[in-house]
């Protein structure tokens, strides 16, 4: 009963969780259309495989904000809240994690199976090389013995390099089932961080990488000294020259000495791999720079706190007056040349022209802070100019006029907010894909 209970509570917890989580498509939409993060050339996307990224066992959606198709700013969304993370450490890490799983992603569907290091074709390949390597070991076994009993001085020479083969194949075998089991071992980690990545995991898939680039590239020269020690030992064979020893017994001792064919696999396997590690080392250099991208995270939440502060719903000013939903309603109505004149606080209406000029200048250039100040000076200024209301005058012009005018603009200004921000400013849709920067690899 008691362990009943648990479970029936763990599951209420889960959907309550679920119910709170948003979509790849809500994620998108929090970025590119009901905030102002991005530039007017910019476009919000989630980058193949859309998966979520865990930090400190919290998920966040990677919003990308895309240049055509060249990733200018990474966007953490909190899954469970929809909030955008901000600490350094946090930002870094998930933003990290971000460009080595999508990146890796593109590399490996742009490849085939058999290319990818951590897949099913490399794994069977070196299963099947210690498989032919072993059987190997025995013929060469056959042509040390054949050579010591032979009483030519040569020949027992030869017979101690054949010894020697032998140990080197041997070794080559067992080397063979080793990488093999590291392929397989990162098939495992591979197909777990691209379902469920998280930033912890991230150095673990790395260092299968190295590990894989480091055992490929000592197999090579293992087998590279093997071949040649071969080719050695058969151009000294057919070269002997000793009574009882017959073309055909050294032709049987030359071939018994051949590689396999499966062996003609390592020297391509090998380049490729050189190809793969020069894009993945590439991948992972550019994910460890992340500085850049942290601070322009920085600079676009500046970005959409000061556009919020200029455009945004304004709780004080509609409280103030509730014909005005934000800061740009009420300063371009106060401001326009039908009203300007008519205000009781010229001085404000002075200081509001300078700073919504100022405001909407700075954030036009860019300088996200001094926007954001200079919009706090001008919502200032527009309550000041709010409560103390229209001239006491007898030729002011009458509220009821003055208010149809600020209706009309009020409704003009949304109407073109509108339509720059949903018609001209296009924004595409969660899951667009061949976003990610290209390292085809020439065959």
């Amino acid at each position: 009963m008691k362990y009943t209970l648990l479970y029936i509570v763990a599951a209420i917890l889960l959907v309550l969780s679920s119910a709170n989580a948003i979509s790849p498509n809500d994620a998108t939409n929090i970025v590119g259309l009901q905030n102002d993060y991005l530039l007017d050339s910019e476009s919000a996307a989630i980058l193949s495989p859309q998966v979520l990224v865990s930090y400190a066992k919290n998920d966040y959606w990677i919003v990308v904000g895309l240049s055509d198709t060249t990733p200018t700013v990474y966007i953490p969304v909190k899954n469970s809240d929809a909030t955008i993370a901000t600490g350094d450490v946090e930002t870094r890490e998930l933003i990290k994690t971000e460009i080595v799983v999508t990146r890796i992603n593109s590399q490996k569907s742009s490849m085939t199976a058999g290319d990818w290091p951590f897949s099913n074709t490399t794994k069977t390949d070196f299963y099947d090389l210690q498989r032919v390597l072993s059987e190997m070991v025995p013929k060469i076994v056959n042509v040390e013995t054949e050579l010591s009993n032979l009483s030519d001085a040569d020949a027992k020479r030869l017979a101690i390099s054949a010894d020697d083969i032998q140990t080197k194949v041997d070794n080559l075998a067992l080397k063979s089932e080793v990488v093999a089991k590291i392929v397989e071992d990162g098939m495992a980690l591979e197909n777990d961080y691209f379902l469920d990545p998280d930033t912890n995991e991230t150095s673990d898939y790395q260092r299968a990488f190295i590990e894989y680039f480091s055992i490929i590239e000592a197999y090579k020269e293992d087998y590279d000294k093997v071949y040649s020690s071969i080719n050695t030992l058969k151009t000294a064979i057919a070269a002997l020259s000793i009574e009882g020893l017959t073309s055909t017994q050294k032709n049987f001792l030359v071939t018994s000495l051949s590689p396999p064919a499966q062996t003609g696999k390592i020297t391509s396997l090998a380049s490729n791999t050189q190809q793969i590690k020069t894009v993945v080392e590439s991948i992972f250099s550019s994910a460890a720079n992340v500085e850049p991208m942290v601070a322009n995270l920085k600079t676009r939440i500046n970005r959409n706190n000061a556009s919020l502060a200029l455009y945004g719903t304004n709780t004080k000013i509609t409280k103030a007056d509730e014909r005005f939903n934000s800061l740009s309603d009420a300063a371009e109505v106060i401001l326009s040349e039908d009203n300007i004149d008519y205000w009781s606080d010229q001085d404000s209406v002075t200081a509001l022209k300078t700073n919504w000029t100022q405001a909407k200048t700075r954030f036009k250039n860019t300088e996200y802070d001094p926007a954001l100040s200079f919009a706090s000076k001008a919502e200032k200024n527009v309550l000041d100019i709010i409560e103390k209301g229209i001239k006491p005058s007898e030729t002011a012009l009458p509220n009821d006029l003055i208010f149809t005018a600020i209706g009309v603009l009020v409704i003009a200004t949304a109407a073109l907010f509108v339509y720059e921000k949903f018609i001209v400013k296009k924004k595409p849709k969660a899951g667009d894909e061949g976003y990610e920067e290209n390292f085809d690899i020439k065959h």
